[in-house]
């Protein structure tokens, strides 16, 4: 396997709205972050968690498996966390993409971001996608309680330098 660090991480920017019809802007992401030996980190802050349409779909009397099998026919209705991170996955890897890492920040839980875990997630990545949504939320989410820099947005800094 490739040593990630032979590549040089950078920053595509792009406006909101990209889907599967900007595929230019998708090959370009996948090639700056190493085409079939590059690693996306697929940064999820924006939106909302998995875990309310789960709350939505127990609620409703569901169990187990047809909770879970709800709670995802609600995100792919309205862009929670965890269908936002297979829906972008899909596309990298239809791309060429080595693999993704879904990295995935609660902005309810502020100290999810210094999570050695994500942390560690995103020192493995060779590029990074954020996903749409609240931007506040995004903000708040990567911010320690005095404004600055959370430690998962520093190594995600580091990363892009």
């Amino acid at each position: 396997m490739t040593d990630h660090r032979e590549f040089k991480v950078n920053a595509v920017l792009a406006g909101g709205g990209i889907g599967p019809d900007n595929a230019k802007i998708f090959e370009d992401i996948v090639r700056k972050a190493g085409g079939s030996e590059g690693n996306i980190g697929i940064v999820v802050v924006n939106s909302y968690p998995w875990s309310w349409d789960l709350d939505v779909c127990l609620a409703d009397g569901l169990e187990d498996e047809e909770a879970m099998a709800c709670a995802d026919n609600y995100g792919w209705r309205f862009g929670n966390s965890k269908i936002n991170i297979e829906y972008y996955g899909r596309i990298l890897k239809d791309l060429g993409i080595g693999q993704y890492t879904g990295i995935y920040l609660d902005p309810t839980i502020r100290e999810e971001n210094s999570n050695p875990l994500l942390i560690d997630a995103v020192n493995s990545c060779t590029g990074f996608f954020f996903t749409g949504g609240d931007q506040s939320r995004g903000i708040f989410a990567l911010r320690d309680d005095k404004g600055k820099a959370s430690p998962v947005l520093q190594a995600i800094q580091k990363k892009v330098q």
